[in-house]
């Protein structure tokens, strides 16, 4: 799982089918979290995701 907001100025997301768009400033990322487009510098923060108990666990 991935946090939904540009590592540059934390501006959310949006999805397309290659990976994530910050509409704030024009950067890009793919599907895996790196960065494909400036001015971030920074990954997606990732978090981890398990099941439980059939409950999905994202910390």
């Amino acid at each position: 799982a991935l946090v939904m907001k540009c590592t540059h100025q934390d501006w959310n997301l949006i999805v397309n089918p290659k990976g994530f768009n910050c509409s704030l400033h024009g950067s890009s990322f793919a599907l895996d979290g790196s960065v494909t487009t400036g001015p971030p510098t920074d990954p997606l923060k990732k978090l981890t995701t398990t099941i439980k108990e059939n409950q999905l666990i994202i910390s």
